[in-house]
């Protein structure tokens, strides 16, 4: 039963993040938003509404590892997880600075983030300045978008169209509704299949959601990533595991703080934190568009990424 209810939340968390994306971005297309505006706030936000709602589920319900663990596996399977598949479909090269802004940011709050390792937990008096940072950090880059309508400008705009739908209004909001009550069903479904899981495994919660549960609420990006990529989108794919990244670091683990203080596992967060800064550090020559990742590069990530993942679970070691 465990397992059914594990595949089941996976199923309706990566149905109801993809069609959540499409009404948010429809809606706000409909209230005559820009697509930039849309691209900067609206697409990061509604990408990562899968990791959110697992989050706040399980940290409200006693299990804040799972949070910690999800955002922190989400973020490597990400760029791990997401560059390995990527390259593996089609070799790429970005557009020279076409990512740079989203990745310094990415690069600062991930650094950031392990010294909160330090204080044991993230209050709500941090939680608070998470979000406020990534608010300030979207603000000022809707803002250098208009004015300077270079690579970057041009990135946030199709991030938008990536996901545009012609849907009415009262479609948008019929589906936004539903693939809400979807996002929640499936985190219970997930959380309820996860943690006994985990229990009879012998792992802890941060680790069943660095693992089991990341990869769930990663799908909806993955998926997406991969989608882009065989259409030769590859700045748009690259960009919303980015964003969605950021979105994770500062956004999910904010507002679970606000609902709920995360205490946090310092070895874990260390180990993780790090190996999530590597990635990112390791793919930044990639992702600024100096060099081409090909099949070899995507082959190494993913296998990486594997070997993560049988680590951290105790597959192997």
């Amino acid at each position: 039963m465990e397992v059914l209810s594990l595949v089941g939340g996976l199923a309706l968390l990566a149905l109801g993040g993809e069609t959540l994306v499409r009404a948010a971005v429809s809606l706000a297309r409909r209230s005559g938003l820009s697509v930039l505006l849309i691209g900067v706030t609206i697409v990061g936000a509604a990408t990562s509404m899968p990791e959110l709602v697992v989050s706040i589920q399980a940290a409200a319900e006693g299990n804040p590892g799972v949070a910690v663990g999800n955002v922190l596996g989400s973020n490597i399977a990400n760029l791990a997880l997401g560059l390995g598949v990527m390259g593996l479909l089609v070799p790429f090269t970005v557009r020279r600075h076409s990512l740079w802004h989203d990745l310094v940011a990415l690069l600062v709050a991930s650094v950031a983030f392990l010294g909160l390792a330090l204080l044991g937990t993230i209050g709500r008096l941090t939680g608070t300045v998470m979000v406020l940072a990534l608010g300030l950090h979207l603000w000022r880059t809707y803002l250098r978008d208009k004015r300077e309508r270079d690579a970057v400008a041009v990135l946030h705009a199709e991030e938008t169209l990536e996901f545009e739908e012609s849907w009415s209004i009262a479609l948008s909001l019929g589906v936004l509704v539903i693939s809400s009550v979807m996002l929640v069903g499936g985190a219970r479904l997930l959380l309820n299949g996860a943690i006994p899981l985990a229990e009879a495994w012998g792992v802890s919660d941060v680790v069943i959601g660095a693992s089991v549960v990341a990869i769930g609420t990663s799908l909806p990006e993955v998926a997406t990533t991969a989608a882009a990529a065989l259409r030769h989108e590859h700045e748009v794919a690259l960009g919303n595991l980015v964003g969605s990244s950021l979105f994770n670091l500062l956004g999910i683990l904010g507002v679970t703080a606000l609902v709920r203080p995360v205490p946090l596992d310092a070895a874990f967060v260390l180990t993780s934190g790090a190996l999530a800064l590597g990635v990112v550090a390791v793919s930044t020559p990639w992702l600024l568009g100096r060099l081409r990742f090909g099949r070899t590069a995507g082959l190494g990530f993913l296998a990486a990424y594997l070997l993560y993942i049988a680590l951290a679970t105790g597959l192997v070691g």
